[in-house]
C-alpha cells in the first residue's frame, strides 16, 4: 500500500497515482466519497455500441466475410 498526499495544482486538489498501480495516462475515473472519508476511483468504461460508427456497423456482412467462420 502506498501513501499519497493531497496536492493543490492550478486551484484543484490532486491525489497522485503511484506508478506501481500501472494506471494508463488519459484513463477516466468516476470519483465518489463515503461518510467515513474514503475516496474511491472507478474506471469509466465506455459502451462502444453507443457510438454512431458501431450503431451503423454491418455485423452480418462482417460475419459472412470472416474466413474463420467459413466451413
Amino acid at each position: 500500500m502506498a501513501i499519497v498526499e493531497v496536492q493543490k495544482i492550478d486551484g484543484e486538489l490532486v491525489l497522485p497515482v503511484p506508478v506501481e498501480l500501472k494506471a494508463v495516462v488519459g484513463t477516466r475515473f468516476e470519483v465518489s466519497s463515503s461518510d467515513d472519508g474514503k475516496i474511491s476511483y472507478t474506471p469509466v468504461h465506455q459502451n462502444i455500441f453507443e457510438q454512431s460508427e458501431w450503431q451503423n456497423y454491418d455485423y452480418q456482412k462482417d460475419m459472412a466475410e470472416d474466413p474463420e467462420l467459413k466451413p
